[in-house]
């Protein structure tokens, strides 16, 4: 699966939402960066994780996709520019229903991301970012089973 593709599934639906809540979104993936994996799970698990950062950065904020290849996996990255993700909520933001401060959501979607992820041999990682101090989630696709 070609991993510019992937990001801009994912976005499609929410470009609207970007634009109305005045958040801006940059994406910086390499050429022929790719994985194997099921196109729609992968665009709806990226899809999820792009709606909860959007949903907590503040108008003029900015989300970032970023993915990389190395030997071992495929590494994808997206921050946000919002509060970060309490304490609290950490050990929680997987949990089916769980909602945190402020949440939108119904708490099925971060859930469902993970799941969608280690379905297909995957990992799906939250905390927060030392650079921006907002939200970072970082999903890893394994290049071979060991």
């Amino acid at each position: 699966m070609d991993v510019e593709r992937l990001v801009r599934d994912a976005l499609a639906p929410l470009a609207g939402a970007f634009d109305l809540r005045g958040v801006a979104c940059e994406v910086n993936v390499a050429p022929g960066t790719s994985f194997t994996g099921d196109a729609a799970w992968s665009a709806e698990a990226l899809g999820n994780v792009l709606k909860n950062c959007l949903e907590h950065t503040p108008a003029g904020g900015t989300v970032r996709v970023s993915a990389r290849e190395d030997a071992v996996a495929l590494r994808l990255h997206v921050t946000d520019t919002g509060p970060g993700i309490a304490a609290e909520d950490l050990p929680h933001l997987f949990e089916r229903f769980y909602r945190g401060e402020g949440s939108e959501g119904f708490g099925i979607g971060l859930p469902l991301a993970r799941s969608l992820t280690i379905a297909q041999g995957g990992t799906l990682r939250a905390g927060n970012d030392r650079a921006t101090g907002g939200a970072r989630f970082d999903f890893a696709f394994p290049k071979m089973v060991v």
